[in-house]
């Protein structure tokens, strides 16, 4: 049977009966309690899945911390040990591999934190899989569009990565790992390359958008670190969510058609630093002048993800628009801000 074939077959399995793949699932997912993890581990508990989230930090400011049933395991992915006993004792079926340091201006001050991470962290989850021997689990690592670096644009799933800097350094040898223990040792392995994801409970507030909000809802003047000529795609949190969910059921279900794949996931939406700004301000009807620090070093002036291999092989497409998802993003922010001015 050929690949398009599988490809076939998955999309048509994996379309009607996604609610019942999940049911009674056994899902590992690291970096649980960031912004992502938390909103991925709701929404896959929702579906029916039991979920051992790995956490280093017990950090009140996480939506993951608001789940019931969650198998809360405290450690870091640079510990081995503690790896290989979740896979051991809780033998997973799918794993979620997210946890990184995920800011690009930290990475650039502290890098041996992104190699420990995202590097040696991802060593150490593969190693502890292919120790248990017994537990072979399909694996969706997120990776980042930011490995394409000053490449040709749009990028596509085809173009030859131009990583330069830390943090998409250690996110590329985190994608060679993945897939060299996929080829080595036969453990279905996809890889995610995600735009700029933005929602409620993203609690990093050097992002713009969750600084943007904060800022005006502190009636202070919104900043911005460039000259606001930046440009990217912004995604919201849901359909980043789904596109996971969409990928493992794939992966999981026709190995042979989805594994040591590379898929980019985006949507339509690509704005500059001040279009960002300007709507949000806009929806928050808030009539105060932006800052422009113009601060921003060894970045990509523009950006833009092709999709078209995740819309025709696994069905995905972006279903919020950036205005829908900044109003609700906004609507969440609200709220936070005002249960700490109470």
């Amino acid at each position: 049977m050929d690949n398009l074939e599988y490809i076939r077959m998955a999309q048509a399995y994996c379309g009607n009966t996604a609610p019942d793949f999940w049911r009674g699932k056994k899902v590992f997912i690291t970096g649980a309690s960031g912004f992502v993890g938390s909103h991925l581990t709701k929404a896959v508990m929702q579906l029916g899945a039991t979920v051992t989230a790995l956490v280093r930090d017990t950090v009140k400011r996480s939506l993951l911390y608001d789940l019931e049933d969650v198998i809360l395991v405290a450690g870091n992915v640079i510990d081995g040990r503690t790896l290989t006993r979740i896979i051991s004792d809780y033998e997973p079926d799918i794993i979620f591999h997210l946890a990184a340091q995920a800011v690009v201006t930290k990475a650039s001050r502290y890098p041996a934190e992104d190699f420990d991470t995202n590097c040696l962290g991802t060593w150490n989850l593969f190693q502890a899989i292919n120790n248990a021997e017994v537990v072979r689990p399909s694996i969706v690592v997120a990776s980042s569009d930011k490995v394409y670096g000053d490449a040709k644009l749009p990028y596509t799933e085809d173009t030859l990565p131009v990583a330069e800097w830390p943090y998409e350094v250690s996110k590329l040898c985190e994608e060679m790992i993945a897939l060299t223990y996929s080829r080595r040792f036969l453990i279905p392995v996809a890889i995610t390359r995600m735009a700029n994801i933005y929602g409620p409970g993203d609690f990093t507030w050097n992002r713009l958008i969750p600084e943007t909000i904060m800022n005006i809802l502190s009636e202070k003047s919104p900043a911005i670190r460039s000259d606001g000529k930046y440009w990217r795609d912004y995604l919201y949190v849901d359909d980043a969510v789904n596109a996971y969910i969409l990928l493992a059921q794939h992966l999981h279900t026709f190995p042979e058609a989805y594994s040591k794949n590379v898929f980019n996931f985006s949507s339509p939406d690509n704005l500059s630093a001040i279009e960002v700004v300007q709507t949000i301000l806009r929806l928050m009807n808030s009539y105060r002048d932006p800052i422009i620090k113009n601060q921003a070093s060894h970045e990509i002036r523009r950006q833009t993800v092709n999709y078209l291999r995740a819309t025709k092989t696994l069905g995905y497409e972006p279903n919020w628009t950036f205005e829908m998802g900044l109003e609700k993003t906004i609507e969440w922010y609200r709220k936070y801000h005002e249960s700490l001015v109470r």
